[in-house]
């Protein structure tokens, strides 16, 4: 995690980051469905409480 500006409400503020890649074989797989991992991973790192 590393602290980086955001927009925060219209004002710039600061909020803890996190970068996530991900690494697949088109060949073995399709894009989308890496895309809809990732969009998994990013709502539950956000709101760990819906679970």
């Amino acid at each position: 995690m590393v602290d980086r500006p955001c927009a925060v409400d219209g004002l710039l503020g600061v909020r803890p980051t996190v970068t996530a890649t991900l690494s697949a074989d088109h060949r073995a797989t399709d894009g989308a469905i890496g895309a809809r991992y990732l969009t998994a991973v990013d709502h539950l790192l956000q709101r760990p409480e819906d679970r």
